[in-house]
């Protein structure tokens, strides 16, 4: 009886719940999710969802937020398709570098996921794999996925569908993918990862937060400031803007002021 009560202890340890890093309900943009309206494409916080109106060629929305890629981690939300094309990948990207090096976990309302890395070296297959486990167009899915160790995990819906060895983390961008003209709401995303960030045991704050006004805050991402050392000017970056070299599918650019 004492060896099983210890064994069931590890295993309960081993397999517990990380700490919650960031919850995103979709009620207020407080992390700085892109938002914006064009033509071609919307992409909008909207009734406590994040509205993905996605182009030809699809869409990607991701964030930067700290975490430590050594650790266990784990992403989960609710993505639900309302209307659009059904013959390509919704959900994760994950290790992304702002370029073309990324991890992800996608899957189709027409019943088939797909589980990908660009580190071409790991040996995964990146095929489509066909599942009943899938819920059609207009119906809520939900995927996580999560490094226990050595090793990965995938879930569709609450079912295990995949595990893999672990990917590597070409960047530290996290966040969602659709590859095709469709229209998607993604919900209750979390981020899970055992980090604390060590503070001053006596920390002050000091400042005032203050509107630089519409030439530094304007209605895109401004990211990243810094101040140059004769305290004189302001570097920034700025996503998506159209005033960027290449347009609004620029994803970032670097300004001054």
């Amino acid at each position: 009886m004492r060896i099983f009560a210890l064994i069931f202890l590890s295993t309960t340890l081993a397999y517990a719940q990380l700490p919650v890093v960031l919850h995103e309900t979709f009620d207020t943009n407080t992390y700085g999710w892109f938002e914006g309206e064009t033509e071609n494409y919307k992409v909008l916080f909207r009734d406590g969802k994040y509205l993905i109106d996605a182009p030809e060629g699809g869409w990607m929305s991701y964030l930067a937020p700290y975490l430590d890629t050594d650790k266990d981690f784990s992403l989960e939300a609710t993505f639900t398709q309302v209307d659009g094309r059904d013959n390509n990948g919704i959900g994760f990207i994950w290790g992304f570098d702002g370029n073309h090096e990324m991890n992800n976990f996608t899957f189709t309302t027409t019943g088939f996921y797909r589980i990908y890395t660009s580190d071409r070296s790991l040996g995964v297959s990146d095929e489509w794999r066909e599942t009943g486990l899938v819920r059609p167009m207009g119906q809520e899915n939900k995927l996580k996925l999560e490094r226990r160790g050595n090793a990965m995990f995938f879930y569709l819906n609450g079912k295990q569908v995949a595990t893999t060895r672990v990917f590597p983390w070409h960047g530290k961008y996290l966040g969602f993918v659709t590859y095709t003209k469709m229209k998607l709401l993604i919900d209750d995303f979390i981020f899970r990862q055992d980090i604390r960030i060590n503070l001053p045991p006596q920390l002050t704050t000091s400042g005032v937060r203050e509107n630089l006004g519409e030439n530094v805050n304007t209605g895109f991402d401004e990211v990243s400031p810094k101040i140059s050392a004769d305290g004189k000017t302001l570097y920034f970056g700025r996503k998506h803007s159209p005033e960027n070299v290449g347009g609004v599918k620029d994803r970032e650019d670097i300004w001054e002021s």
